[in-house]
């Protein structure tokens, strides 16, 4: 069955009456409720995951108990679940069509920044895409990984190119990147392969 999305996750908006008293569950306590933290992201996409116990249900409950409780005892039972997520082991795949910059947005997730810090990058060739999945350590979440996943090219069949990506079950979730018009078909027969695994 497919996994209703977690609606509290989202930032809350300035009309909300718990938005000056209320942090978002998986912020650090005195940090601004208006910023989506690293830690929610990562909180969010361990939901998605669908790890045991830690489903939609669980975290309005938990919600629910930290408005009704102290907000000493709420705050530390939240940081200890924000601890517990950090130390999770995660790893997300990223895929996209050659070209449409997911090599680009993992750097950029994982603070790398080649064409701010070198400005010689606009010049130079876009670099050749890995062969082969190359996984990037996020550096403060070294438990969360982010793999560049190598797009499919003409005229390989989409049959080869899935099992030339290996085993997908390594992987949490998919995270499929694209740049304009639709995704080509190779992709949607991988998204369809980690359906059939209950990934997201």
């Amino acid at each position: 069955p497919q996994r209703t999305q977690a609606s509290w996750l989202s930032t809350p908006t300035p009309s909300s009456p718990t938005n000056h008293q209320t942090p978002l569950p998986c912020q650090r306590v005195g940090e601004n409720p208006g910023v989506l933290t690293p830690a929610l992201l990562l909180l969010a996409v361990v939901a998605m995951a669908a790890p045991a116990g830690l489903d939609d249900a669980f975290l309005r409950a938990l919600r629910a108990g930290y408005e009704a409780q102290d907000p000493g005892t709420a705050a530390a039972r939240l940081q200890a679940l924000v601890d517990s997520a950090n130390a999770l082991k995660a790893d997300v795949a990223v895929v996209g069509r050659r070209g449409a910059g997911v090599t680009t947005l993992i750097r950029a997730l994982v603070g790398e920044r080649p064409g701010l810090d070198d400005p010689q990058a606009f010049f130079r060739p876009a670099p050749e895409p890995p062969g082969q999945p190359a996984g990037y350590p996020h550096p403060s979440y070294p438990h969360l990984a982010l793999w560049d996943l190598p797009g499919f090219q003409e005229p390989e069949k989409p049959g080869d190119y899935t099992k030339r990506l290996g085993d997908l079950g390594r992987y949490g979730c998919l995270v499929l990147v694209v740049a304009e018009g639709s995704p080509a078909d190779p992709h949607l027969q991988l998204l369809k392969a980690f359906q059939q695994k209950r990934k997201p």
